[in-house]
């Protein structure tokens, strides 16, 4: 599974079709992220919350024109039902569940964007995009979602055509090599991904900032909306007392624990256990948690006690594990193909750009090699073909026209030689015409950055000069220096903030940035370690991980 992908119909799924002139600001004014912002072909995780801020229900949101559809898991079906019949008024917009018009598959792995490219003829790269295509025989709704850490589609499949499109699917998927696998191994999958579900591992006893999920699935911007205060009180005053963590055990579990499991340390109440399994991936035992704050520092080995046992475990934030980059094993094939070239061995080189395209089916550089390697061999039919994919990949694709203008004068067809050169020449103006374009605005917008920085700079002067222990206003002249690359005047404005609050977290990225450019490294890697060590604590989640990124490149380039 993790090495190509896997499938499986699945039927524990709600699915939602709320559709209406007034379905928009609807779902906007009632979901705690920004509905408004999504395009048509676009989707977003959201929840719905009362007015305490816990969750009600755990989603996503996506569109199709002015189609809005809600997916989530069977469970939530009736109390999405009756959220939407509670505060549906005078709103023109009528919503029903539409799970039962179609049967899901899902298909999950490294190979997942290749495979539905490949067959479904659809290119989604953004998680949670939606689109619709016809495939064996099916209208089909294809939505980007990974439930186990890899790329990842859910398929709506409608349910009277699933018979025909079922007996030519399953070739399909046997020439990709994609195993069926059981809901077992998805939900051991799902739990190293460290995905929660709703009424598993997160409930209505939850405070949306408690799971980890509010940096995707809440908008601080968006106006008013139903536990928005509170919210933006923890957000702003401080971390809730419970988070959602991994747990890795040090020592061998011979079988699972049940859930809610509570569990101590150091003979005080320290968290419940949620889902938890062996992971064959780590090679050991492991579990989601909620744990309170003075345990969740990530990496930190605390010895948990329940049922008269003792257990020792290294806290980890989730997820347990993450994908090595398809794009990135792919770009790695292709130097390896271009070296093999380089060297004579061209049937090597086809073979590794054969497989470079199923890992990564938008490598553009890809089809134009194998393209040229192949149109060497005289096999123009299958050279032609790739151009014409990457056309549908690419439709601005300079060099899939040149090329076609290439091979079709090797076959003799002039006509269509001159046809594609003249196309390709019609691009390369356009493109030429859009650069100048941009280079402008972006000459322009230089500009206008500048005099906003000064502009900012100069109100933070202003409040300064009335309270020289605003932090505000020291942390944004800090991070403003940071921003202009005046890194030596950014030092002692972030350590004053840090010094009136030491809980700011931002601060901690700005100043370890600060001096990372400097050429500081130690006094980088210091600051960013506290300032995840304070992040963790808080449950500041979205700088403590840009702060563990930043670390991780600088121990790489040492």
């Amino acid at each position: 599974m993790r090495e190509r992908g896997g499938y499986l119909f699945f039927d524990d799924f709600s699915l939602i079709e709320v559709v209406g002139k007034d379905a928009c600001s609807f779902l906007q004014g009632r979901t705690s992220n920004d509905v408004k912002a999504i395009e048509s072909g676009q989707g977003q995780v959201s929840s719905f919350l009362d007015r305490k801020g816990y969750l009600i229900s755990f989603l996503s949101i996506h569109r199709l024109g002015d189609r809005y559809l809600l997916l989530t898991d069977r469970a939530q079906a009736s109390t999405l039902m009756k959220e939407l019949a509670t505060y549906h008024f005078r709103e023109e917009i009528s919503y029903k569940e539409v799970q039962n018009d179609y049967a899901l598959l899902l298909v999950q792995g490294a190979l997942a964007d290749s495979f539905v490219v490949n067959i479904f003829s659809k290119v989604l790269t953004a998680e949670n995009s939606i689109a619709v295509s016809h495939s064996f025989g099916a209208d089909c709704i294809i939505v980007r979602k990974s439930l186990c850490g890899d790329p990842g589609f859910y398929i709506f499949v409608p349910a009277a055509q699933l018979d025909e499109f079922a007996s030519k699917f399953d070739k399909s998927a046997q020439q990709f090599q994609l195993t069926h696998i059981s809901k077992h191994a998805l939900d051991v999958l799902r739990i190293e991904a460290g995905i929660p579900i709703f009424g598993k591992d997160i409930s209505s006893d939850h405070l949306l900032p408690e799971t980890g999920l509010e940096q995707s699935a809440a908008s601080y911007n968006k106006g008013c909306f139903q536990g928005q205060e509170v919210l933006a009180r923890i957000k702003t005053y401080g971390a809730p007392r419970r988070a959602l963590v991994g747990l890795e055990f040090e020592t061998d579990v011979q079988s699972q624990f049940p859930l809610d499991t509570l569990f101590s340390v150091k003979n005080e109440d320290a968290g419940q256990l949620k889902s938890n399994c062996f992971s064959a991936t780590l090679n050991r035992f492991i579990a989601m948690a909620f744990i309170s704050r003075d345990y969740r520092l990530p990496d930190h080995q605390i010895t948990i006690n329940f049922s008269g046992q003792s257990y020792p475990v290294k806290v980890k934030f989730l997820p347990f594990y993450t994908a090595v980059e398809a794009k990135g094993k792919a770009k790695a094939l292709y130097d390896k193909a271009l070296h093999e070239f380089a060297y004579g061995s061209e049937e090597k080189a086809i073979q590794h750009l054969r497989d470079v395209i199923d890992l990564d089916p938008l490598l553009i550089d890809a089809y134009e090699s194998l393209g040229v390697i192949l149109s060497r061999h005289q096999q123009l039919d299958e050279a032609i073909a790739l151009m014409h994919r990457l056309m549908e990949l690419d439709p601005d694709s300079i060099m899939a026209h040149t090329n076609l203008s290439i091979y079709y004068m090797q076959q003799g067809n002039i006509e269509k030689a001159e046809e594609e050169k003249a196309i390709s020449m019609s691009i390369r103006m356009a493109q030429l015409a859009k650069e100048a374009v941009a280079q402008k605005k972006m000459d322009e917008d230089k500009v206008k950055q500048a005099l906003e920085a000064e502009k900012r700079l100069d109100m933070f002067r202003q409040v300064l000069a009335i309270d020289a222990n605003d932090l505000l206003a020291n942390n944004g002249i800090g991070t403003i220096y940071v921003e202009l690359g005046q890194f030596q005047e950014a030092l002692p404005f972030l350590h004053k903030a840090i010094a009136i609050k030491p809980t700011h977290t931002v601060a901690y990225v700005a100043l370890g940035k600060a001096y990372e450019s400097l050429g500081q490294i130690d006094n980088a890697v210091k600051i960013y370690n506290s300032g995840i060590e304070v992040a963790a604590k808080r449950g500041d989640i979205t700088p403590m991980k840009e702060m563990q990124g930043l670390l991780s490149a600088l121990s790489h380039a040492r």
